[in-house]
């Protein structure tokens, strides 16, 4: 069996994920105000925390990609996302299972 060895301790892009932030689709609400300021020039998923150019807060810093909490549940106005779709309650049992 043959592994592949990368370095991703070094800062370069040999273990980076190339992303997109879907802002258009991301309300603009008090709920998402965080995630979408952090998104702003956040093109990897990487282990190297914030980007050059990556959006702030009142002065605080990303400190690597933002995720948001989401619901699909349209009453819960704040954190519903249209493109949200699947919501399962485990049956006995609080836990909640989010996915896009």
């Amino acid at each position: 069996m043959t592994f592949l060895w990368t370095d991703c301790s070094r800062t370069s892009n040999d273990c980076s994920i190339p992303i997109r932030h879907s802002l258009s689709t991301t309300p603009n609400t008090v709920h998402y105000y965080e995630y979408r300021s952090w998104a702003v020039g956040d093109m990897l998923l990487d282990w190297h925390g914030v980007e050059h150019g990556q959006g702030s807060v009142n002065g605080k810093r990303a400190a690597g990609s933002p995720s948001v909490w989401t619901t699909d549940d349209q009453s819960n106005n704040a954190a519903y996302h249209p493109l949200n779709r699947y919501y399962m309650q485990a049956p006995h049992s609080n836990t909640i299972v989010l996915g896009l």
